[in-house]
């Protein structure tokens, strides 16, 4: 059972994030895959016993977050142009870009309505107050829905262990923003 810090921020309830430190440095940032893929493993890793499944441990009807069939039509849904996924250190990730802000806007819903209606594997949803990210969570993993302007990204951490604390969570969905910019930065 959650309890404590280990409670997904409940809904219209306000939570402030945990402040955040920036180091200053001589060095750039470096920006690679591998960088990222590190940052996020460092993040989970401060959840004591919080233990990360590998993806061939999940029972063989799990539906995936970012590619199964209760994803419903988010990567091909009206005014999507673009569309990948991939894994990023222990995590899968997958993100879709439309045409429009509104379009990806009722994308990110009707992806989070789909997982909330699956019948294979048992999705709930929280919004992460303040971050504009929901946080999907089954018995099989945890998943941060996110969208930035055109575009709707997913990030599936499979796991058995519940949702992380909030601070966490938020931590997450603030690592995020900072790699879909990356990302789209490299991109453009």
């Amino acid at each position: 059972t959650l309890g404590g810090s280990d409670q997904v921020s409940p809904i219209g309830e306000p939570t402030t994030p945990p402040p955040t430190t920036t180091q200053e440095s001589a060095e750039p940032r470096p920006n690679t895959a591998a960088f990222f893929a590190a940052e996020l493993e460092a993040i989970v890793a401060q959840v004591p016993g919080w233990a990360i499944t590998e993806y061939y441990d999940v029972p063989p009807d799990y539906d995936d977050a970012v590619s199964g069939p209760c994803s419903g039509n988010f990567w091909g849904g009206p005014g999507s142009g673009s569309a990948s996924s991939g894994g990023i250190g222990p995590a899968g990730i997958g993100d879709a870009g439309f045409q429009l802000q509104a379009q990806a806007s009722d994308a990110a819903a009707r992806f989070v309505e789909s997982l909330e209606a699956c019948t294979a594997t048992a999705w709930q949803t929280q919004p992460i107050a303040q971050t504009g990210t929901v946080l999907a969570y089954s018995t099989d993993a945890v998943a941060w829905i996110q969208q930035q302007r055109t575009v709707v990204t997913v990030l599936q951490i499979p796991t058995s262990d519940g949702p992380p604390p909030l601070s966490i969570q938020i931590e997450v969905a603030e690592w995020l923003v900072d790699y879909s910019t990356w990302k789209e930065q490299r991109f453009d």
